[in-house]
């Protein structure tokens, strides 16, 4: 009688998806089972939410709450809806379980760590589809309800959303307030930056820059920002780009994640210490930044080395960050946005790219066809 060898993947966003995906392809439903671990029903397309926080148009909430009901092949492979609260090895490299919040234990030989980051504001929904569908609503009557809008922090999510706010709602005030001298973070260059601030006003939207705004609600229908500036608003939007979910893998083993919260792995994205326990995605500990594009190319090697650990082989495949061709694309509502990319010492491209590539679609029929629609 064969003992089959249990894999399971823990975490059904972009990165965990597909790996799941092709794993049920190239796994043999002889020798092996796989199982997809969620915390909600579905996958949530983060590049369109910004999007669907702000209007109705189009019902993108139908089309971007994915379930995973065709993402499996049917030969191999089950999802499991739950929240994994903790792993329990048996010894490096020999398997363990994941203990799933209520107590259920899953066996695993293998182990694929993909569990994203945790959103806050317009995007931090919660794990059932209804939950989530009044989640969505109560942010669109907030924004329609509001005639100025101030968005603590410059970041890629804050611009994105202002974008859509005065795609949709051209007469709101809407201001960023921003610690430093332009938007975003001074690892892209001053040239793009500003290319981002002149695309910004040229929507209406105001800055606050070099300043900080601590207060998340507004008190007698204003806010006041750390120099003493005083802003009459009706809502504040906080976003912080993001948090690893990763505390159950820390109270596994500290050592494996950093102080910011993501996972230590060799160049085979094999988690350090721990044999058979990969991880890929958002959490990976590397000069990456965060995005969709390089989750293809993780799980590239994570199946390869995942098939080699399943058949005792070493390890052949390594991942190489490529923080040197970054790119980073911003949606300001349909008509456009603004891309840079750091190939050829740095190019930008302008609303006609943007709107032609991705502010039209956002990507929602390449998403939706990856997850077998």
């Amino acid at each position: 009688m064969v003992i089959k060898k249990d894999v399971i993947v823990v975490g059904g966003g972009g990165a965990g998806a597909n790996i799941a995906r092709l794993l049920s392809d190239q796994l043999d439903p002889s020798l092996h089972t796989l199982t997809l671990i969620n915390a909600r029903p579905f996958t949530v397309f983060l590049p369109a939410t910004v999007r669907m926080a702000v209007t109705d148009e189009g019902n993108l909430e139908e089309q971007i709450l994915i379930p995973f009901d065709r993402l499996l092949s049917k030969r191999l492979g089950e999802v499991r809806v739950g929240k994994v609260v903790a792993i329990e090895e048996d010894r490096p490299g020999a398997g363990g379980h994941v203990v799933l919040a209520g107590g259920d234990k899953l066996h695993y030989d293998v182990l694929v760590l993909t569990p994203g980051t945790a959103l806050d504001g317009p995007l931090a929904y919660p794990d059932t589809k209804e939950e989530t569908l009044a989640f969505i609503k109560e942010w669109r009557r907030k924004f329609r309800d509001a005639n100025h809008i101030v968005m603590a922090g410059g970041g890629p999510v804050n611009i994105e959303l202002a974008g859509e706010i005065k795609e949709y709602w051209p007469e709101k005030k809407v201001t960023i307030v921003q610690s430093r001298k332009l938007p975003l973070h001074p690892s892209y260059p001053d040239r793009f930056r500003s290319r981002v601030e002149k695309e910004c006003k040229a929507r209406g939207i105001e800055f606050v820059f070099e300043d900080y705004l601590d207060q998340e609600v507004p008190k007698d229908g204003a806010v006041t920002t750390r120099s003493g500036k005083r802003l009459v608003v009706d809502m504040v939007v906080v976003s912080r780009g993001g948090t690893p979910s990763t505390g159950f893998i820390k109270n596994f083993d500290s050592s494996i994640v950093t102080e910011r919260g993501f996972v230590r792995t060799h160049p085979s994205l094999e988690v350090i210490t721990h044999p058979g326990i990969f991880c890929a995605g958002d959490v990976v500990d590397n000069e990456e930044r965060n995005g969709l594009g390089k989750y293809e190319r993780h799980a590239a090697v994570v199946i390869a080395n995942v098939l080699d650990h399943l058949n005792g082989r070493a390890l052949s495949r390594t991942y190489k960050a490529r923080s040197s061709v970054d790119t980073i694309t911003l949606t300001l509502g349909k008509s456009g946005g603004v891309a840079f990319s750091r190939r050829f010492g740095g190019t930008i491209w302008g609303n006609w790219v943007v709107w032609f590539r991705i502010s039209r679609t956002l990507y929602v029929p390449q998403a939706r066809r990856r997850m077998g629609y």
